[in-house]
């Protein structure tokens, strides 16, 4: 981290990690789904008690003694693209580890069959909407008058995975744990 965490957001970043640590221990046990919340008021830090435990998750922490998970992978989650930008700025701002290649804005063409482990996928509300280029797919009904093996294999502008797609690819790989961190 590029900054010190005061007392209260170190004790915050170690209960999140504790808490993330038993969601992923209920799920792979008992494939018990879970979720909390870090609040906080304005001005606190969330930003950057999150990069802590990002950087934690991907890369390990001897402060909070925890061991890096390497097959996790986060979708960072919001209303607005200008606040993911926001956000992603300022986990590069405040972590030493997670640099631009670690922070990925979701953006057409996406084209990935699942997401990839040590990484933040920035993703927002428009984004999945049903017109998006990321959720659109392709439409088997319209390709029947379609030359024979013309057209039916991609869909369109090239994709060959909705994000819906890859993110259900993502889930369904054994080695791989998605984190969701929603914002408001």
């Amino acid at each position: 981290m590029k900054f010190t965490l005061k007392d209260y957001q170190q004790e915050a970043v170690d209960e999140v990690l504790r808490r993330l640590d038993q969601a992923r221990a209920l799920y792979r046990r008992d494939d018990i789904e879970t979720s909390f919340s870090l609040t906080a008021t304005t001005g606190a830090g969330k930003t950057v008690m999150a990069a802590a435990a990002i950087e934690a998750l991907f890369f390990g922490s001897e402060t909070f003694d925890f061991p890096a998970d390497p097959g996790a992978v986060v979708i960072w989650f919001s209303d607005d693209p200008n606040l993911n930008l926001q956000s992603r700025f300022r986990l590069m701002a405040a972590s030493e580890k997670l640099i631009s290649s670690n922070l990925v804005v979701v953006e057409p063409p996406f084209s990935k069959p699942r997401l990839d482990p040590g990484k933040v996928y920035f993703l927002n509300t428009a984004k999945l909407s049903k017109n998006s280029l990321l959720t659109r797919g392709h439409d088997a009904d319209k390709l029947a008058d379609a030359l024979p093996g013309m057209g039916t294999d991609a869909p369109p502008d090239m994709q060959g995975w909705t994000i819906w797609e890859t993110i259900a690819n993502t889930i369904a790989d054994d080695e791989l744990t998605v984190y969701l961190v929603p914002e408001d």
